[in-house]
């Protein structure tokens, strides 16, 4: 279906946005373990067995950082910065294993980024008040890895 690859690569972009490092470690274990097709390609890195457990640590090291109460705020310059960069190269991935775009992957990805970390942001702190925020903070990783896989599953 054409266009399905940019709305991967927003949702995949939305998930970095959440959670910096998850839409880059699904995109790396997809591409090495799930057929995400990065091989030969100028993201072929991705699929290379290191990359994807070096980014599968730093995402379950981020989950926990993000429990402790001394975490930084996401949409300050250096972390939201980071959410782009990580947005706009798994979107990136998810466009080039779909044989599409890698520019249009990596703006749509950047995109994803931005709205997933204000608007995150802002359900995180409505979550806060409602349930707390640990239970918060683990319905966020749950999301943001749910709309990574899925992302991933639309253009395999």
């Amino acid at each position: 279906m054409e266009g399905t690859f940019f709305v991967a690569a927003i949702l995949i972009g939305i998930a970095s946005g959440l959670r910096t490092m998850t839409g880059i470690a699904v995109a790396s274990l997809s591409a090495r373990y799930w057929g995400l097709g990065l091989w030969g390609t100028r993201l072929g890195f991705m699929s290379a067995q290191i990359a994807a457990i070096v980014l599968s640590v730093f995402a379950v090291l981020e989950y926990i950082y993000d429990l402790l109460p001394s975490a930084g705020n996401r949409t300050a310059v250096g972390p939201l910065l980071a959410r782009i960069f990580t947005g706009a190269l798994s979107g990136a991935c998810v466009a080039v294993g779909a044989a599409e775009s890698i520019t249009a992957g990596a703006v749509a990805g950047c995109l994803g980024a931005v709205a997933g970390c204000y608007g995150g942001y802002a359900a995180r702190k409505a979550a806060i008040r409602a349930v707390g925020s640990v239970p918060a903070a683990l319905a966020e990783d749950i999301v943001a890895v749910g709309l990574a896989v899925l992302a991933v599953w639309m253009v395999i």
